[in-house]
């Protein structure tokens, strides 16, 4: 059911910048579809459609339940990479839509004239926003409960497949579209996309998005500093974008690099969201995490022990991935007001305690694995 003879390595369809549709005025009305002049607001109202007013056809329920349960059956029996976290990051993802889309419609005109327009483009566009969720569910199936480092020192299958790069997440798309293409899900398709061009828009998205949650590629980190820097840098090029003389075409392709790149953010936070949420959350998922690594070195799947390094290796990986990353989403203002700084906040809390309390927290989860292991 691969898909890859068709579409080739997800990883080269990723793109730097992702064009979106036009977004709604501030208004709300469709700068694409003006209203008549002279029409009357309130008429506008009365045919506004609203997700109350959308009839969907049986066929297209029952095939996306049908759907949703053959990706929840794909994923492996692992203790993190499993479909609880999946629903984890999608439940993230999806709240993290509803703020964004909240701060957007108390947002005014200076808000879309200062650049932040990004935001309409992402919470006006349907297709936009269930790609985001459908990407979240979708992002770690079938993953194998080893980093893609074991693959490549394997010569697993997969990682000469994918050409050593992003194995586990190229796999995770190929399967979940090689299966939304299938012949079940014809209803399905044509519900989701009236035209090929949404559809490769649909398609365009969830890689990007599931491409960002491999965080340590070396090729990727340094395209998503360059990519940061041009959508939210304060270097003389980035501030041109928004000089009140730039051009038009300037600023739509800023807010659509931007838009891109708070989605990708967006998704890795929701990602390694434990690690921005409360401290007894963040202790959940790292004991998960921490019991998955250790399955797989006493398998014979993974090089060293991660009993000698889980310690420090997570005070590194909040240093330079955690902190960096929750920093970014408050410098975007997403959220607007202290939800911008709730994600940093918390993780700078989970950062403090796990260096007070992380060594006496490993004696008990190295405990708890040594008695399953012994049984």
């Amino acid at each position: 059911g691969r898909s890859v003879m068709q579409w080739g390595n997800p990883r080269n369809e990723y793109v730097e910048c992702i064009p979106f549709p036009v977004a709604a005025d501030a208004t709300g009305a469709s700068l694409s579809s003006p209203s008549s002049p002279g029409a009357d607001s309130k008429d506008e109202d009365d045919d506004a459609i609203t997700p109350d007013r959308i009839e969907i056809d049986e066929k297209v329920d029952e095939q996306l339940c049908e759907y949703v349960n053959k990706i929840a059956c794909s994923y492996q029996l692992n203790t993190f990479h499993c479909f609880e976290h999946a629903c984890h990051v999608t439940m993230c993802v999806h709240k993290m839509l509803k703020r964004m889309a909240l701060v957007e419609t108390t947002s005014d005109e200076q808000n879309i004239d200062d650049g932040n327009d990004f935001r309409r483009l992402i919470t006006k566009d349907p297709l936009t926003c269930f790609a985001c969720i459908f990407a979240a569910l979708i992002h770690d199936v079938d993953h194998p409960g080893v980093p893609n480092g074991q693959l490549v020192r394997e010569k697993d299958e997969m990682a000469i497949l994918y050409g050593n790069k992003s194995i586990a997440e190229q796999n995770s798309i190929d399967l979940a579209w090689g299966l939304l293409m299938d012949s079940n899900y014809s209803d399905l398709r044509r519900c989701l996309f009236a035209n090929d061009g949404e559809k490769r828009r649909f398609r365009q998205l969830l890689v990007n998005l599931v491409v960002a949650t491999d965080l340590f590629d070396a090729d990727l980190k340094l395209m998503r500093k360059e990519k940061w820097q041009k959508a939210f840098g304060t270097n003389d090029q980035a501030d041109s974008a928004t000089d009140a003389d730039a051009n038009t075409d300037s600023k739509t392709t800023r807010s659509h690099l931007r838009a891109t790149v708070v989605l990708e953010n967006m998704m890795q936070a929701a990602d390694i969201a434990h690690t921005m949420q409360f401290w007894n959350v963040y202790k959940k998922w790292n004991k998960k995490f921490f019991q998955e690594m250790y399955s797989a070195f006493k398998s014979g799947r993974l090089a060293s022990d991660p009993t000698r390094g889980w310690y420090n290796g997570e005070l590194w990986f909040f240093d330079n991935c955690v902190l960096p990353l929750a920093t970014k989403m408050e410098h975007s203002k997403l959220f607007g007001g202290d939800a911008d700084e709730e994600l940093l906040k918390n993780a700078s809390a989970n950062r403090e305690e796990w260096e007070k309390h992380g060594k006496e927290l490993m004696k008990e989860m190295i405990r708890e694995v040594d008695q399953v292991t012994s049984q």
